[in-house]
């Protein structure tokens, strides 16, 4: 049996997405081995964005801010629009970096002919000088602090001060080129992390530099001279750390960018040499992420900017290993569902982005697409028929076609919300029984509807308006019938999974209210039985799966065990 692992929202936000909610940039937490699309998505061209040095800046709410230095301008788009939305225009000459706050603040440098860093205030549209340096800021950074950071390129320094006064002291580099420890050679990205450590660009010296705070000393973490030598650097530029510490370099010389992991260092993008072909850069400087984990690279001899897509990584465990055994890389966006059958074949959700259902082929290890839909599914079933099912939530009805054929039909739900017995508001999870029953976790109706087959007609199993009303459920999302037809409900609003019974609805697991607690779930969404009847949930608001033993000489209670955090 399989049970789709998928995400769904219910008004609640993001708050794990980025624990600390002081950054104003996505500071994603990335798997070890994700990977993105290496064929990248041309974002803006030449005529949008000029022919000078470009600096990007992607903030929280998904707005990517641009330095345009030909024109003397930043340009915005807000929520990837096609176009820039917003043009400011401002008396700075050549920008080489920019820096965004939580109020929407720009940052910008000014420092080529008139020594100084610039601030844009946005809530009134105006300029004003908020640093002076005798050099261009190849890197710009504005901590948790309010302290600003100028890396300036011509003087082998960083400097920094507090916005809250005006003296500019050292933060890295003596002010003289030169290779050892303490010293920098035309130093550009900084990156300043939740500890103050600052990360530096040393570009003409090869290597990452790390000047911890407090310490008189400085690390080499890559490149050139560092003690774990996995990677060669040729002019490296912009820094990123993730979530989880590991650094994502845009190594310019070598047109790519890499990012350090548990065995050392990988190529992630432009990774084909050179070239204005989709998957190479050529003199990349500067990058940023979006929300979605995607990648925002200023390609500057191309004169563009490439989006380079997350592929999201689909994990395998066998036989309960710790670690998954095998990882699948595809191009699907944001899965929200998957079914595993028999044969090993995955069928997985690619319709928000794509509006397709793909299948990973087990035999041959490739991706073909199997159905196209214009929703995501927020849930999938291929049944004993070979008919595959697709809940689609933001379109109010199942879907259906024969693996067969092409032919996609209505399998429940009028594709208009409603509360009528026919009619669904944001069906989620999905199960087909061996007599090709229909059951539909309704959610925002807050029922389960059953839809027999060949009938006309649904029924209400469970939640509001059904016949017999022994449980309240609030945005059921997962759905198994056991082979006795009882069913197991995630009831995702009230954090908790429940099984109907002799004498109506009972609580199993996360009956003890909303929480991070061994005994407890937030937002659980899907789960799925192993052959010994463990219950695997995604525990999706703790970011875990948890695993609930079934003790079967205390009559089928479960026992909760943590698996996977």
């Amino acid at each position: 049996m399989n049970v789709a692992i998928f995400e769904v929202r219910f008004g609640i936000g993001d708050e794990g997405d980025h624990p600390i909610e002081a950054l104003s940039f996505h500071q994603p937490k990335f798997c070890p081995t994700a990977t993105w699309n290496s064929n990248g998505i041309t974002w803006a061209n030449r005529p949008i964005v000029g022919s000078q040095r470009l600096a990007i800046f992607v903030n929280m709410n998904n707005t990517i801010y641009v330095a345009n230095g030909a024109k003397n301008q930043i340009l915005v788009w807000h929520e990837e629009n096609v176009n820039p939305t917003t043009i400011i225009s401002g008396s700075f000459t050549k920008p080489r970096s920019l820096f965004v706050t939580t109020n929407g603040d720009i940052y910008i440098d000014n420092g080529q002919t008139n020594g100084e860093v610039q601030k844009w205030i946005a809530e009134t549209n105006t300029f004003v000088t908020v640093m002076n340096v005798n050099s261009s800021c190849f890197g710009l950074f504005v901590d948790r602090n309010d302290t600003l950071y100028c890396s300036m390129y011509n003087h082998h320094q960083v400097v920094k001060k507090s916005l809250n006064d005006h003296v500019v002291t050292p933060a890295a580099g003596t002010g003289i080129l030169g290779f050892a420890s303490n010293e920098l050679s035309m130093p550009t990205g900084i990156f300043v992390d939740v500890n103050f450590d600052l990360y530096v660009g040393d570009c003409v010296n090869n290597r990452i530099q790390l000047f911890q705070s407090g310490e008189s000393y400085c690390i080499t973490v890559a490149g050139s001279g560092s003690s774990n030598p996995t990677i060669t650097l040729l002019n490296p530029t912009g820094i990123v750390l993730d979530a989880e510490k590991y650094l994502f370099i845009v190594d310019t010389g070598n047109h790519r960018i890499v990012r350090s992991g548990l065995n050392g260092f990988r190529c992630l993008v432009g990774c084909h040499g050179m070239g204005s072909q989709s998957k190479q850069l050529n003199v990349p400087t500067s990058f940023s992420f979006d929300r979605s984990g995607n990648m925002f690279v200023t390609d500057e001899h191309n004169h563009r900017i490439q989006k380079f897509v997350l592929m999201k990584d689909c994990f395998v465990w066998h036989e309960e290993n710790v670690n998954p055994t095998t990882i699948i890389s595809g191009s699907f966006t944001k899965p929200r569902s998957l079914f595993v059958t028999t044969n090993g074949d995955i069928y997985i959700d690619n319709g928000q982005t794509n509006g397709e259902v793909q299948k990973w082929i087990a035999e041959t290890n490739t991706f073909v697409t199997v159905m196209n839909v214009n929703s995501s599914c927020f849930g999938l079933f291929v049944d004993r028929n070979d008919t595959l099912y697709c809940s689609m939530y933001n379109h109010h009805q199942v879907v259906k076609k024969s693996l067969n054929d092409h032919v996609v039909t209505p399998a429940a739900g009028t594709g208009i919300l409603g509360f009528a017995s026919n009619e669904l508001s944001m069906p989620t999870g999905i199960f087909v029984d061996v007599n090709f029953d229909l059951y539909v976790g309704d959610c925002v109706n807050n029922r389960i509807q059953l839809f027999q087959s060949g009938e006309s007609y649904c029924i209400t199993v469970a939640g509001s308006g059904s016949s017999n009303p022994t449980i309240t459920l609030l945005n059921p999302t997962g759905i198994v019938l056991d082979a006795e037809k009882y069913l197991f409900i995630v009831d995702t609003g009230n954090h908790r999974i429940v099984r109907s019974g002799l004498n109506g609805f009972r609580c199993l697991v996360g009956c003890h209210g909303m929480g991070s607690q061994s005994k407890q779930l937030n937002v659980p969404t899907s789960f799925s039985f192993d052959r010994s009847g463990n219950m695997f949930v995604t525990d999706e608001h703790n970011h875990r799966i948890q695993k609930f033993i079934y003790e079967e000489n205390l009559c089928g209670k479960l026992k909760n065990n943590r698996m996977r955090s």
